[in-house]
């Protein structure tokens, strides 16, 4: 759950100040394991740092279950192992090793305002009304076994780690050049005439004897067979239920408003500006020239340097106190520093401020209602869900524990994998939940599956398997109707790429394309790029993108085929379009930036020294067997 919450955490201000962090390897505070284990057998050694065998199995089989999840658990731990997945998560652990103590070198330090600042950003941690709710917070941290010390501590180590990797790729721009070639490329345009053959606008062939059909019939058995099926009796448990009498007090109100104050206060933020410098006297130079009446742009340019817009901060959201000190004392607009930092020497320029703000408990009452009632249903769920697992685990019906629960049993006739009934639409009561259809498909028949957690604390569940009626070919006689239309549309299909193929044939020779398309409406596309559009699909563009111009060909698509010539070629102004060569830029200067740092990595492995021992790893996963 944690590598999940990670994923969908919002950027850490800081990275504003030291560049778009691009390394992989920045994770879930692994250091903290490694320092409670150097007395096992190292794995991998790092510097000073060693990394037990069980710690590199553990990180490995956390990295698969992000990946199954990703590919909806089609792949195994044991087959991402064989494709080469585990020396990802060396090369992660051994990143991040390095970062750690190259960070310690320098002396690195992260405030407690930034580590809770970082808190309050991950989404997990939010309530309904996207406020940092610190019963959430509280929560999940002990689903997960985690102190709070340990995880900001967590927190603490990869926000150190952001630091360091910023700083390696600070003021990194892509090159003109390259900018512009490869903005010419991309947003270079083309136009094409087109005709679209369809495969229901060509002739039905004549309808084929049965022999034919039946032939069709088994060489295509899986678009005929029936799915698997299952009969189901289940106990379900949903966390809204228990709470229809619930109402938080006034006490309950204000004691939550007070908890949270912290998400309903909005602090000051101010504009800054930031020009960087490795020494005190040119930062001088330019902090005297502003104060004389230039600009910050013309004085940074004088300077030969650039000027980094922090945009709008608050006090907390810079990570170095000087820097934040500095930023919110001067006068504004006013001009701050030299301010000296690990990094160098920093002059801030502070445009303008938004003051802060307390929301009034009138005003986020609904929402604490809300927020409170959910926290109820939950801690409500939990408690009866421990007595559904005792009954359970005792082995009790299904009949007799919801007798004895006071809840109804639900029962589930032809279910399929995907949670639809016998008319092929969403079973009616049914839990809207990919866990519950697992274990419904995962439990043999006249089994009972374990308690099963619903997704979004809807609640609980557990199922018995009644019956299973294993997957099919359909008797040809009950799907001679569509064997038919399926033969039919595969014979159109072959018809529209012919026509295609002739078209593109004689679209070569010259002819004119509404001629060539006699009957079927010819059209000449807007200009497109290689993804193409709502008229070109993607594989189409491509196409065009091979043609010279005045040629022509032919694209077969699912159930159209397409014949094209390009019309004209439009080439791309880097000029006329700022926003997109802005992106460009920036896409362009983080890929430089990934790269840096690569090549940091690796002269900091050459610097510290680096040793992977896989038979120490292998014997763990034998171990774990």
């Amino acid at each position: 759950m944690l590598g999940t919450l990670r994923n969908a955490s919002k950027s850490w201000p800081a990275k504003i100040f030291f560049g778009l962090l691009t390394l992989s390897f920045v994770g879930w505070g692994v250091g903290d394991v490694l320092r409670t284990r150097l007395d096992n057998p190292s794995a991998i050694t790092v510097g000073d740092q060693k990394i037990p065998p069980e710690v590199v199995v553990a990180e490995f089989r956390r990295d698969a279950e992000q990946m199954q999840r990703m590919t909806g658990g089609k792949i195994s731990a044991d087959q991402l192992r064989q494709m080469g997945f585990l020396n990802q998560t060396i090369q992660r652990l051994v990143s991040q090793a390095l970062i750690d103590q190259e960070g310690e070198k320098l002396g690195l330090a992260v405030d407690d305002g930034a580590v809770r600042k970082a808190i309050a950003a991950f989404p997990a941690f939010h309530n309904q009304a996207d406020a940092f709710d610190p019963n959430l917070y509280h929560q999940a941290l002990a689903a997960n076994g985690f102190t709070e010390a340990r995880f900001e501590s967590m927190q603490r180590q990869d926000i150190a780690r952001s630091e360091l990797s910023g700083m390696v790729t600070s003021g990194v721009v892509a090159p003109d050049p390259l900018v512009d070639t490869i903005f010419r490329y991309r947003f270079e345009q083309r136009v094409v005439e087109l005709i679209p053959y369809q495969a229901e606008s060509m002739p039905a062939p004549a309808a084929p004897d049965q022999t034919v059909l039946e032939a069709y019939h088994k060489d295509h058995a899986a678009q005929f067979t029936a799915p698997e099926l299952r009969s189901l009796t289940a106990l379900v448990l949903h966390a809204a239920d228990t709470v229809a009498d619930y109402k938080p007090s006034d006490d309950q109100l204000n004691k939550a408003y007070q908890d949270r104050q912290a998400a309903f206060t909005t602090e000051e933020t101010r504009h800054i500006q930031q020009v960087f410098f490795l020494d005190k006297d040119s930062a001088q130079k330019l902090v005297d020239a502003v104060k004389g009446g230039a600009t910050l742009a013309d004085a940074a340019k004088a300077a030969g340097k650039t000027v980094d817009d922090l945009g709008q901060l608050d006090r907390k959201s810079v990570p170095i106190e000087a820097l934040a000190a500095a930023a919110f004392a001067v006068d504004v607009p006013g001009i701050a520093g030299p301010v000296a930092s690990p990094l160098g020497w920093h002059v801030l320029y502070i445009a303008d401020s938004k003051p802060g703000s307390v929301k009034p408990l009138a005003e986020v009452r609904d929402q604490l209602v809300g927020d409170l009632t959910k926290a109820e249903s939950i801690t409500r769920v939990n408690a009866l869900s421990t007595k559904l697992e005792d009954a359970v685990g005792s082995g009790a019906p299904l009949e007799e524990i919801a007798t004895n629960l006071n809840l109804k049993p639900l029962k589930l006739t032809e279910y399929d994998a995907g949670g639809h009934g016998p008319d092929g639409k969403p079973a009616p009561d049914a839990p809207d939940s990919a866990a519950f259809r697992q274990a419904a498909f995962a439990t043999a028949k006249g089994s009972v599956s374990d308690v099963i957690a619903l997704e979004n604390d809807d609640g609980y569940a557990v199922v018995r398997v009644d019956d299973v009626t294993a997957p099919a070919l359909k008797p040809f006689d009950t799907v001679k109707d569509a064997v038919l239309a399926a033969w039919t549309k595969d014979k159109q299909t072959e018809e529209a790429k012919a026509a295609a193929d002739a078209a593109a044939d004689r679209l070569n020779k010259g002819e004119a394309a509404d001629k060539v398309a006699d009957k079927i409406k010819m059209v000449v596309t807007k200009g497109f790029t290689r993804k193409g559009d709502e008229t070109v699909p993607a594989p189409v563009a491509a196409a065009a993108f091979k043609l010279e111009l005045g040629h022509a060909t032919a694209v077969p698509l699912g159930s159209t085929a397409y014949a094209l010539r390009l019309a004209s070629i439009q080439p791309a102004d880097p000029k006329a379009d700022a926003d997109d060569l802005k992106q460009v830029r920036d896409e362009l200067a983080g890929n430089i930036a990934s790269d840096i740092n690569q090549q940091y990595l690796m002269a900091l492995q050459k610097q510290i020294g680096v040793k992977v021992v896989p038979a120490v790893i292998d014997r763990q996963f034998s171990q774990n067997q």
